[in-house]
C-alpha cells in the first residue's frame, strides 16, 4: 500500500548516499528522525537522510506533522487502526493511519449504515 519508501533511518542511508553537495549547518540532523526541511530536504542530502521521505497512500501524502516516530512509520497502512492515546495516527496528517482508520466522516457513515 505504501508507494514511497517505508523507512527507518538505517534503511534510507543504505538506499541513498549523502552527496558532497549536501550543504547543511548540522550534519547530525541528517537521519535523526525529524524532517528538518529547507536545505536538508534535497536530493543531495537524501531528503534529510530519509527523514523527509514520508509514505503516500493513494492521493494522501503523510505530513511531517504526523506524530509518529521513524521507527514506527511502518504502523501506517498495516491493517490496524492505531488510534490509541500513545499512537494517535488517526489524523489527516497521518492519512488516517494510512487509511487503516478512515476520516471521521467515513467512520460516522459506516456506523450509520450498521444501525
Amino acid at each position: 500500500r505504501i508507494t514511497e519508501n517505508s523507512f527507518t533511518t538505517t534503511r534510507m542511508r543504505n538506499l541513498c548516499e549523502i552527496s558532497d553537495d549536501c550543504n547543511v549547518q548540522y550534519t547530525s540532523f541528517l537521519g535523526d528522525g525529524f524532517c528538518d526541511g529547507f536545505t536538508y530536504d534535497t536530493e543531495a542530502c537524501c531528503r534529510d537522510g530519509g527523514d523527509c521521505n514520508l509514505p503516500v497512500f493513494g492521493d494522501c501524502k503523510v505530513s511531517n506533522t504526523c506524530q509518529v516516530l521513524p521507527s514506527e512509520i511502518s504502523m501506517l497502512g498495516d491493517g490496524i487502526c492505531d488510534d490509541s492515546y500513545r499512537f494517535n495516527t488517526n489524523t489527516e496528517a497521518c492519512c488516517w493511519d494510512g487509511f487503516d482508520c478512515g476520516p471521521p466522516e467515513q467512520e460516522q457513515e459506516q456506523e450509520q449504515e450498521q444501525e
